[in-house]
């Protein structure tokens, strides 16, 4: 059965301190997880327990890399339940990363306390590019 094209192709998942290459040259990474009470300033966001962390992202090639499309996304629990982005309290990636250069953003989703014990980011940093995938457990 082929694949279906309208959805990405994702990556194996690799542990939460792992590093991964969703293309050569382009590496990224996820630190500085921690348990926040998350707060709400934006429309339609919800306060609550929530998890912080910062993706890194690292070009070791010789020429920029565009990351203005990227996404980053948590799901938690068996049932692979989405997060919501508390946007108000992160600061995206840049749209790039020049050669040479680590670039680095911060991110804060809402995530029961309880719940943690699954937890998957994906960084879906380009269309037609596979998605990296990190999973374990969260404080």
């Amino acid at each position: 059965m082929a694949s279906d094209p309208a959805q990405p192709d994702v990556l194996p998942a690799v542990p939460l301190t792992a590093t991964a290459t969703p293309a050569p040259g382009l590496t990224v990474s996820i630190s500085g997880l921690a348990a926040v009470n998350g707060v709400a300033n934006g429309v339609g966001e919800v306060s609550g327990p929530a998890l912080a962390f910062t993706v890194t992202a690292v070009n070791t090639g010789t020429a920029s890399v565009s990351l203005a499309s990227t996404v980053v996304g948590v799901t938690y629990g068996s049932a692979l339940t989405p997060a919501d982005e508390l946007t108000s309290a992160s600061t995206s990636l840049p749209v790039d990363v020049a050669a040479g250069a680590t670039v680095s953003g911060s991110y804060v989703f809402t995530i029961p306390a309880d719940q943690r014990d699954q937890v998957q980011i994906s960084v879906d940093y380009q269309a037609g590019v596979p998605v990296v995938v990190f999973a374990g457990t969260t404080p």
